[in-house]
């Protein structure tokens, strides 16, 4: 309520006071109380009154969040927020909601009445040659009691059609073991073409000499011009297609490619993992490497991956190594620190199976004893609890 504490002054004791509020919503009841002021304070409140009816009157406000678009295709879509109870100005209200193409603004409005009092959107069918224009609309509340003030004007888009564009240049190449790279050239967005606008590509992908191919399918938003289709079997041929998407759906289907996924990555991890002392800063790392079969792709080198042993994984440094090398020194290594080291194959498969964890510092390979919680470093020892150094095992 505007002005809701609001000083009378008065002139006599005994003289009975009257102040008129001003502000107050049509239709709606309303609790009233008063308080007496001195120049020591204001008093205590009196006792609420009953409630009092304000007479009826046309909607004081006009509907906010006036907007839309979207829905079936041949359809203007536009919406706004109901009125809240007390902003109807009487038992009921109702809507009367404007519209008119953005290129005839200074046209005729077209209308329609929503005698739903509860209701925020409403439909019209446009025609599907009418796709994807913008259109100027705006929302005014009525009652029995008068006509309420228009909203502002929104400025909306009528429903898309089915694009009719076609990806083109449709070509695949192998990414690993399990996935595969689709390219394509970017289809033009516009109107004519998207029947809308642009939302992104769908890549299909099925197995080219399955039994029952099961096609599959991943979407990009945005204007891309390529994506990568994941969890494939290796050394398995694949079909795959593209379409164009806008909210209507998807466009026609492209020309196919055919990719074959590389034969599976390293299945065997390095062993025999071995750490010493190298100059200052650096280890020097030894293991034993693996030897790949007719099933896997040819090894390329190794990465070893390490990082300090309380920090998460995701903090770890890679350094990689050529095909034959089974050493490698790592600098950079900080003193009185922990690290936790795991080497793996890599080739064009992707990368292989892990090794096992090995515990490293300065002073070289580190042994964990599950029962302590100590980190045991031959000839002294890190005491976790406490962070420092100790000698002796």
């Amino acid at each position: 309520v505007p002005d809701a504490e609001t000083v009378s002054p008065g002139v006599g004791s005994g003289e009975r006071r009257v102040f008129t509020v001003h502000g107050l919503k049509p239709s709606n009841g309303y609790y009233f109380r008063v308080r007496g002021v001195s120049a020591y304070g204001v008093g205590l409140p009196s006792l609420e009154s009953t409630a009092y009816q304000t007479p009826g009157g046309a909607p004081p406000v006009a509907p906010d969040n006036v907007g839309g678009g979207g829905g079936a295709i041949g359809i203007l879509t536009i919406t706004w927020k109901p009125l809240p109870r007390e902003d109807w100005g009487g038992p009921w209200v109702a809507y009367t909601v404007y519209w008119r193409l953005r290129s005839q603004a200074d046209g005729k409005w077209s209308e329609a009445n929503i005698t739903d009092s509860n209701s925020g959107l409403y439909a019209h069918t446009v025609g599907k040659e009418f796709y994807y224009l913008r259109y100027e609309v705006k929302v005014r509340p009525y009652n029995q009691f008068g006509i309420g003030p228009e909203s502002d004007i929104s400025v909306i888009f009528s429903a898309e059609d089915l694009p009719i564009g076609v990806a083109t240049n449709v070509l695949a190449y192998p990414y690993n073991s399990t996935a595969v790279l689709v390219t394509w050239d970017i289809t033009p967005n516009v109107r004519e073409n998207m029947k809308g606008t642009l939302l992104g590509y769908q890549v299909n992908y099925w197995e080219k000499f399955g039994v029952s191919p099961i096609m599959n399918s991943l979407s990009w938003r945005g204007e891309t011009s390529s994506g990568i289709a994941l969890g494939l079997r290796p050394n398995t041929w694949y079909t795959v297609n593209v379409q164009v998407l806008n909210t209507a759906g998807m466009g026609p289907i492209s020309e196919v490619a055919h990719i074959r996924t590389y034969k599976h990555a390293p299945l065997m991890y390095p062993t025999e993992i071995y750490v010493y002392s190298y100059m200052a800063g650096s280890v020097r790392v030894v293991w034993r490497g693996v030897h790949t079969s007719s099933k896997e792709e040819t090894l390329e080198g190794y990465t070893l991956r390490y990082w300090p042993f309380t920090e998460d994984i995701r903090t770890a440094k890679d350094v990689t190594v050529e095909r034959y090398e089974t050493e490698k020194v790592i600098y950079g290594i900080q003193m009185n620190t922990v690290y936790e080291l795991r080497i793996f194959a890599v080739s064009r498969g992707g990368d292989g199976v892990h090794s096992q964890s090995v515990f490293f510092t300065r002073g070289g390979s580190v042994a964990i004893d599950p029962s302590s919680t100590d980190i045991i470093l031959a000839g002294r020892h890190m005491d976790t609890l406490t962070g420092g150094w100790k000698d002796g095992y």
